[in-house]
């Protein structure tokens, strides 16, 4: 008992369902979910070997719609699977101890290994990269566990934001993206209008990190002004601010209109 003269929620639940008048538990249900059919899908050894047939009915929806690039998920799972068992004892574990608590090597091994994750283009003649699932694989790891144990990287400061289309809306929404009329126009003509690789996607994502950058900066520099002992936040930060702020306020944000690229890099 947690507190006097009050029953456990383990108790309290066992007491309600027996006097319950307008809800029952029936023991047909407990069996059907207990018989639910399960996929290792965590396990490269299973997905590597997944079947179209096995992929579509784990993604299967509610309605008769199906999930965009089937074939592109089924072949990257394929991938990495067989990458992972080959060079990473079967875990991306491995890849971690190999980075030695440096988020930059990290990104490296991936990059190097997944060619699904090389976020790349040509712009104006010059190779440029975003590396958007790639840095958020690492910035994820590094927020889930606190900053140590696996999570642990001395240079996580060295990672930019991760451009997508939800980030790039927020910022337009407060002015920092500022869009040309042509771009609008294909932005509120809805998805597919704006390719992956062309130079208006590579203007969205690039502008989107440099702007991050900048704010960093601005921050950096506002925080310095007042001798305020305060951590600046890093890129992964403010990215994780602006996507939840985005949530928060769904409904004045999404007034701004934001770009839909099918792809396979976000």
């Amino acid at each position: 008992m947690l507190r006097d003269g009050v029953m456990d929620p383990a108790e309290s639940g066992r007491y309600i369902s027996m006097n319950a008048k307008h809800v029952h538990i029936y023991e047909e249900g407990l069996e059907r979910l207990c018989d639910e059919e399960g996929f290792d899908i965590a396990n490269p050894n299973f997905y590597s070997k997944i079947t179209e047939e096995q992929l579509r009915h784990i993604m299967r929806g509610d309605n008769e719609i199906s999930i965009p690039l089937f074939e592109q998920r089924l072949k990257i799972l394929h991938e990495v699977g067989l990458v992972l068992i080959d060079k990473f004892k079967g875990t991306f574990e491995e890849c971690v101890k190999q980075a030695n608590k440096s988020a930059v090597k990290l990104l490296e091994i991936v990059l190097n290994n997944f060619d699904c994750f090389v976020d790349e283009g040509i712009y104006k003649g010059k190779k440029v990269s975003f590396y958007k699932r790639a840095q958020i694989l690492v910035a994820d790891l590094w927020n889930f566990f606190g900053g140590e144990n696996w999570g642990k990287f001395v240079d996580i400061d060295k990672l930019t934001m991760f451009a997508d289309y939800r980030v790039p809306q927020v910022l337009a929404h407060f002015g920092v993206l500022v869009y040309s009329d042509d771009l609008k126009r294909l932005i509120i003509k809805g998805a597919g209008s704006i390719e992956n690789g062309s130079d208006l996607e590579m203007e969205i994502r690039g502008c989107s990190i440099h702007a991050v950058q900048l704010l960093k900066e601005k921050i950096e520099q506002k925080v310095k002004s007042k001798e305020e002992k305060v951590e600046v936040p890093n890129s992964a930060l403010i990215d994780y601010f602006l996507w939840c702020y985005r949530r928060k306020h769904a409904k004045e944000v999404e007034v701004e209109p934001f770009h839909k690229t099918y792809c396979i890099y976000y």
